[in-house]
């Protein structure tokens, strides 16, 4: 319609392997050709973006968990503590030891993190399991693999979480008010 000559907008190459790199090299110097894409580049930057992208949204997602799993432990902890801080208290007054009030104390704390470990880890496994399905469709699927470092990971971390709650109630059952 505007008596410009013909003009293609595409072209689809199937050249010889050993070839593709003189074959780009010419469309890159022609000035006809405005682009030139190959496929195998343009897959290998999709899955680079893909990959930076995972790294980003999966670096915010350990963040996250790491501060959730402190947080529960350390909320699970202080509310045991409020709960039983009379009781404690009055143990001191009793006669027992700082290290043998807090050892109550930590010991429910202990057998409440091994209980809800493998409880978590099931769990987890499966919410896992759904996001995996739900986020299926037919452009892409993400499949659901979990290796048993990333539980011997959340283990460790809410083990340490563990630890440092410990920390910080025992140094406030060293400062119960015995009166």
């Amino acid at each position: 319609l505007t008596g410009s000559p013909p003009l293609a907008s595409g072209a689809f190459l199937q050249t010889d392997a050993g070839q593709s790199g003189l074959v780009y090299t010419r469309l890159k110097e022609t000035a006809a050709v405005a682009s030139v894409a190959v496929r195998e580049r343009a897959i290998a930057v999709f899955r680079e973006a893909m990959d930076q992208n995972m790294m980003l949204a999966l670096t915010f997602e350990i963040g996250f968990s790491l501060i959730i799993a402190f947080s529960v432990v350390f909320n699970n902890a202080r509310t045991a503590l409020s709960e039983r801080e009379r009781e404690l208290a009055t143990m001191r007054v009793l006669g027992f030891g700082e290290g043998e009030t807090a050892a109550v104390l930590l010991g429910e704390l202990a057998v409440v993190t091994l209980v809800a470990m493998p409880l978590g880890m099931v769990l987890g496994y499966l919410l896992t399991g759904l996001v995996s399905e739900l986020g299926t469709s037919e452009l892409f699927r993400i499949p659901l693999r979990i290796s048993a470092s990333s539980y011997v990971t959340s283990a460790v971390v809410v083990t340490l979480s563990t630890l440092a709650s410990a920390v910080v109630v025992t140094a406030k059952v060293k400062r119960l008010d015995l009166v």
